[in-house]
């Protein structure tokens, strides 16, 4: 997986799929977000893509607060398609073992 530059994410969403994880561990695997805001729906979101060419967006939802480096939370896929969160949720699961 890799970060995205330059794509229109508008049109991506939450399709039920979501992971656990901290931010320290999402940092880790792909850098700092592409938002960083602690005062917003979302604190941090990554604007990825699989290697299969498939974009998604990883985003925290409606924690309010600060949060902790080390802490996990549920972290909410946003793509275009639900086949398109099955894969990119098994991708992630994958990545985090």
């Amino acid at each position: 997986m890799k970060k995205i530059k330059n794509f229109d994410f508008t049109g991506t969403s939450y399709h039920g799929d979501s992971i656990k994880a901290s931010f320290f561990q999402l940092t880790h695997l792909f850098g700092l977000p592409s938002i960083n805001n602690c005062e917003s729906k979302v604190n941090y979101e990554w604007e990825l893509q699989t290697e299969n060419g498939i974009p998604f967006t990883l985003y925290d939802w409606k924690y309010y607060r600060p949060l902790l480096i080390e802490e996990t939370i549920e972290w909410h896929i946003g793509t275009d398609t639900k086949e398109h969160s099955k894969i990119i949720k098994q991708e992630l699961d994958m990545l985090l073992k």
